[in-house]
Order: C-alpha cells, then structure tokens, then sequence
C-alpha cells in the first residue's frame, strides 16, 4: 500500500512539473557604444529596425547606427514567495499529536508546551513540578498528624489533569498544523505524507516582451519516515 502510494505521489508530481522555457532577446547594439535590449518587431534592411523593449516602448534606429543585432537569454524574472500567515514561527515544522499526547502523560502540559512552542500548557506542567509535590506532601502530612489528609483528593486531582493535558496536547498538535497549512496522513507505522499550500507572486516575460505580473498556486508534500 505504501509503495504504491509513493509510486502515484512520483507520479503526480512528474505530470505536474513545469519547465520554464527560456525566453530569448535581441539586443541592438549601436556605434555609440549603447546597447538596448528588446524584441525586433520589424526590420528594413539598409534603413532601419523597430524594437519594443519589455516595457512596452517601441524605438527606432537608423541601420547605419547599428553594429549588430544578437540574442540572449532574457534574465529571470525576480518573484515574491509568499507564504501562509505562521502566528507561532517562521521555519514551521509540524507537530506530532503521537508526541505531544506522550510528553503530557509522562509530564502533563509538556505536550501543550511542545505543539505550541511553549505557549500554552504552562498550568498543568507548574501544577505537576510544583503544585502536586507541596499538595502531596501537605496531604500527607494533614494524613499522619490527624488521620485525614485527602492524599486521595490530590490523587483524583492530577489524574484529571493528566487526562485534560493528553487530550488537549493532541487537539493542539492538529490545531497548530492545520493553522500553519500543514494537513499529514498516515501512509505507514513510521511514514507520514504532508500537504502544505503554497503561493508565488512574481513577473514573467512574455515571447512579445511584455511583462506580466501574477500569482501561481501549488501544494508542497513532505514525506517522513
């Protein structure tokens, strides 16, 4: 099942792939020493030759001040990566529910800690190294002066933070992933595939010279194993 799925996710990802073709220029280069760079849109031989430059302005020159006319690969266009709005960090690295329930049962709000970068779960981890030990050792005390120090009280009591700590450590895990784009499934015991959105905003060049100005859309995939 797990190979299969990797062989359709290669699959996918090779149908999906795009390979940008490169864009060629003319570039007139004149006795004066100036060059410009454009695309020929009419030449006159032994008078003169049109060329637009990619901002659209269309020039003229006379053949008797042009040198020569080349082609040469257009420079890339320079793109924003724009990603999703992250209210933990910058750099996210997705959170294990797995780990978080683990942590905040060995030591209850270390999960929380965890799933959120020490945001949350601050009560139930000072509850555990600090509150449970004074409770305890008062109720145990309370027991061995007058017979009734309700050890069983404190008991009940961080057992029910525990619970509370696990469950809320997992529902944070989920919840911080999916804030940050970041939806996982699993595909095997130790192997996980991540889907993330991702988004682009950038300029292309157009065969006329043209520039254009757009958003791409796609989906970044992480597989852990």
């Amino acid at each position: 099942m797990t190979k299969k799925l990797l062989m359709l996710c290669a699959v996918v990802l090779a149908g999906l792939s795009i390979y940008a073709q490169e864009v060629l220029i003319d570039v007139v280069h004149l006795k004066n020493g100036s060059t410009i760079k454009g695309f020929v849109t009419e030449q006159i031989p032994d008078k003169g030759v049109k060329v637009q430059t990619p901002e659209g302005s269309l020039m003229f020159f006379d053949m008797k001040d042009v040198v020569k006319i080349v082609k040469e690969a257009a420079p890339l266009p320079q793109s924003v990566v724009m990603s999703l709005p992250n209210p933990y960090q910058h750099g996210f690295v997705r959170k294990s529910p797995f780990t978080a329930g683990l942590l905040s049962c060995i030591i209850p709000g270390l999960g929380q800690l965890y799933a959120t970068n020490w945001e949350k779960g601050w009560g139930p981890f000072i509850w555990t190294v600090a509150g449970l030990p004074l409770a305890y050792t008062g109720s145990l005390l309370a027991t061995l002066i007058n017979g009734e120090g309700g050890l069983m009280f404190v008991g009940v009591m961080h057992i029910g933070v525990t619970l509370y700590s696990v469950l809320d450590a997992v529902y944070l895990a989920h919840k911080v992933n999916m804030q940050n784009g970041y939806i996982s499934m699993q595909i095997g015991k130790k192997t996980s595939l991540g889907f993330r959105p991702e988004f682009q905003y950038g300029s292309i060049m157009q065969q006329n010279g043209a520039m254009t100005s757009g958003f791409t859309s796609g989906i970044g995939l992480s597989l852990n194993f």
